[in-house]
């Protein structure tokens, strides 16, 4: 798996990253991306999609996701984790519609999907993966995640963001490898890709970027 360069525009290095801006993305707890949309949670509890496109869209509101911790995107489906441990999903539908519970996911920071499994991160520093089947199973301990405040998949690999702002990337494979350091982008709060494209929200202004890592 190759995780190259920036193209166009935008640059990555080591030290910082510097995307191109392309919208709001206001009090986000979580974010993902699947099937062309870019999906977020907010801390009052809403639900919201926009394409994921390079320009300023506006969010439009599709149901509620209280008390989340994670939010991820496989296929046509979501998937939040919750306060009080336990995973939830529910249809990527434009409108509100109940979440169906699925099973246990203790202490998340963290959640992202890739070839039909759920990979997420813990309190602990912990990388866990399951099925993203819709019934209780156990989650597998593959490895290490240290401070992660948000996850997503890039071209079926995982790319995450630390606490510290820094942009890590690893391929989903179920065994401990080392994360590649990508760049640091200070503040930000939240990450998503999708295949080429990797968005990010900076949580000093609310502003939703993107660059894309080849």
């Amino acid at each position: 798996m190759n995780f190259g360069i920036i193209q166009k525009n935008n640059t990555v290095n080591a030290q910082t990253v510097r995307g191109q801006k392309i919208g709001h993305a206001n009090n986000i707890v979580s974010m993902t991306a699947t099937n062309g949309y870019l999906f977020s949670v907010t801390r009052d509890n809403k639900l919201w999609l926009r394409p994921a496109e390079p320009s300023p869209i506006n969010w439009q509101h599709i149901g509620h996701a209280n008390d989340v911790t994670a939010l991820a995107g496989v296929g046509s489906n979501l998937y939040v984790t919750t306060r009080d441990n336990k995973l939830w999903v529910r249809s990527t539908n434009r409108g509100d519609e109940n979440w169906t519970h699925i099973g246990h996911a203790n202490n998340i920071t963290a959640m992202a999907g890739v070839n039909g499994k759920l990979f997420a991160t813990t309190s602990d520093n912990k990388l866990w993966v399951r099925s993203a089947n819709r019934r209780d199973e156990p989650w597998t301990r593959i490895g290490h995640a240290n401070n992660i405040v948000d996850m997503g998949c890039y071209n079926n690999g995982l790319v995450a963001v630390d606490t510290n702002g820094t942009i890590w990337v690893r391929p989903p494979v179920s065994k401990e490898v080392n994360w590649e350091k990508v760049g640091t982008a200070r503040n930000t709060v939240g990450i998503a890709a999708l295949r080429g494209d990797v968005f990010f929200v900076k949580g000093s202004d609310n502003s939703l970027n993107m660059f894309d890592l080849q």
